[in-house]
């Protein structure tokens, strides 16, 4: 997961988290060009409306924006459901094969949004060194109070090969600002209509780009449309 922190000089730096239970920072989809939200790191700690939140959105899609909006670090970048220069949902077999999160995370998966009916997966606690060795308060968090703070989640695996990845299940804000608890949404560069596409769990979603995600950065390979 990605999010902001300190260096030991005391300078603002982005960076990774450290452990694979920890949330990271929540971010927008976008951003239009001189808005003071771009790539602008909000915190799951509080669940009032941080301040200076704004209810921002962007009507163009992420190759048009991605330079000024991506909050990944060089070498990496957001993964996608799709191309991302066209903004519509994957409706023909044939484009499944450009979906990233699909192909990637999901032993089965369709075309459209809602609940791809994979099995690969599991929800639960995971021994990290880190969410193990601290007390929760309510059995799915710990360190609630910082910005180290960690969750219970879904990992997904590989079933010929036992490869695995881990998805916290943290918290997301809504276009309000509010905080909403337990989502597991994670961004992608993809775009449905004006609306951003992001995942959870089995299932493929799309909402305002306004709303708030986690951001799970991947490395850069190659460039997808």
């Amino acid at each position: 997961m990605y999010r902001y922190g300190t260096t030991e000089e005391g300078t603002t730096a982005s960076k990774f988290t450290e452990y694979p239970s920890q949330d990271g920072a929540l971010f927008v989809w976008g951003a239009n060009p001189g808005n003071p939200v771009i790539r602008y790191a909000w915190d799951m700690i509080t669940s009032s409306i941080p301040p200076n939140w704004e209810n921002v959105g962007n009507a163009t899609v992420w190759s048009d924006i991605g330079a000024d909006n991506e909050t990944c670090p060089e070498g990496y970048r957001r993964p996608n459901d799709g191309p991302t220069n066209t903004a519509g949902v994957i409706s023909e077999a044939v484009d499944l094969e450009f979906s990233e999160v699909r192909v990637s995370l999901f032993d089965q998966f369709n075309d459209g949004t809602g609940n791809m009916n994979a099995t690969n997966f599991s929800s639960g606690y995971y021994a990290d060194g880190f969410f193990d060795r601290r007390s929760s308060p309510g059995d799915f968090n710990v360190a609630t109070n910082t910005n180290d703070i960690a969750s219970s989640g879904i990992i997904y695996y590989n079933p010929a090969n036992y490869a695995s990845i881990f998805f916290p299940t943290g918290l997301s804000r809504n276009g309000d600002g509010t905080a909403a608890n337990g989502t597991s949404y994670q961004t992608t560069a993809s775009d449905s209509s004006g609306q951003c596409r992001s995942f959870a769990s089995t299932w493929i979603y799309y909402g305002g780009k306004y709303y708030a995600h986690p951001v799970r950065c991947v490395k850069d390979l190659k460039q997808i449309p």
